[in-house]
């Protein structure tokens, strides 16, 4: 692959900082351009527990970016 690592960060995801309440969830789209056929992706978002103001953050393991084209 091509080596290249490019680290990411902001507010937000796609320019959302959405309260999720108890019991529900937040769903999104996303996508990143490669330069490269395959990739990988990992990292972790940032919570803040709205109630008692504890910051924590939800890891996100690593997984592979495959281009399009690659795929049957």
């Amino acid at each position: 692959m091509g080596g290249k690592i490019e680290q990411v960060s902001g507010l937000g995801v796609v320019g959302l900082q959405p309260i999720i309440e108890p019991n529900t969830s937040f769903t999104y789209t996303s996508g990143c351009p490669l330069t490269t056929n395959l990739g990988k992706m990992s990292g972790h978002y940032s919570f803040t527990n709205v109630q008692s103001g504890e910051n924590f953050l939800v890891k996100i393991p690593p997984f592979e970016l495959i281009a399009n084209n690659l795929l049957n």
